[in-house]
């Protein structure tokens, strides 16, 4: 199966459900930030994490986004990274 690099980003409004979505997301990815994980998973993968965080968050005052990356080189950092350079071959 093939797999795809994925950034996922939250706000979640509640501390309940922001450890959760944290906890659902740190299981499958690596954390970049706060609320910003790096993914590389099958698409059938990804919608099981979706169906999951579907589940957790309130649509009314939650917010998720997910983009697909051609590849983890297209994320441009400033200041120190939230990785060890070569982690991905570069």
């Amino acid at each position: 199966m093939r797999r795809h690099h994925y950034l996922i980003c939250y706000d979640i409004a509640d501390r309940k459900r922001l450890a959760r979505v944290f906890r659902a997301c740190r299981a499958v990815g690596t954390a970049y930030q706060y609320s910003v994980f790096h993914l590389h998973l099958s698409e059938q993968d990804l919608n099981t994490l979706l169906s999951r965080l579907e589940e957790i968050i309130d649509q009314g005052e939650d917010d998720i986004r997910v983009y697909r990356l051609q590849s983890p080189q297209q994320i441009e950092t400033l200041g120190k990274g939230p990785l060890p350079e070569g982690i991905f071959g570069d």
